[in-house]
């Protein structure tokens, strides 16, 4: 599997982007893999891929993972890095992501709403 870099780039928000990256296996084995986020590091930055579940590659084999960005907050990242947990227990680094979001957060301060004059 060859390393990569994925860049988002500054993302609207709610607006989703999303890239496909080619996975291939190489070895002369087959491989079964899943590409976990045990720590919820990438679903709070508003990160998710397809497919979620174990994946099988034999060998020469290829498929996309496909990696959605979708923020709804302001966030940003650099070289966040993705691995895949294979089945003989090694963690294989795929990629390093980056992106962000500059979407305003408007929220209402409890300690300052003045209503002007009230006629009773």
């Amino acid at each position: 599997m060859a390393m990569q870099n994925i860049d988002f780039g500054v993302a609207v928000g709610s607006q989703p982007v999303t890239r496909t990256v080619k996975l291939v296996n190489r070895s002369l084995r087959t491989v079964n893999f899943t590409v976990p986020d045990p720590e919820g590091r990438f679903a709070e930055r508003c990160l998710t891929w397809n497919p979620t579940s174990s994946v099988t590659l034999r060998p020469k084999e290829s498929m996309g993972l496909e990696i959605r960005f979708m923020p709804a907050f302001r966030v940003s990242f650099k070289r966040e890095p993705l691995a895949a947990l294979c089945n003989f227990g090694q963690e294989v680094h795929l990629l390093n992501i980056s992106g962000g979001c500059h979407t305003a957060e408007v929220k209402l301060s409890e300690h300052s709403i003045l209503f002007g004059d009230v006629v009773v």
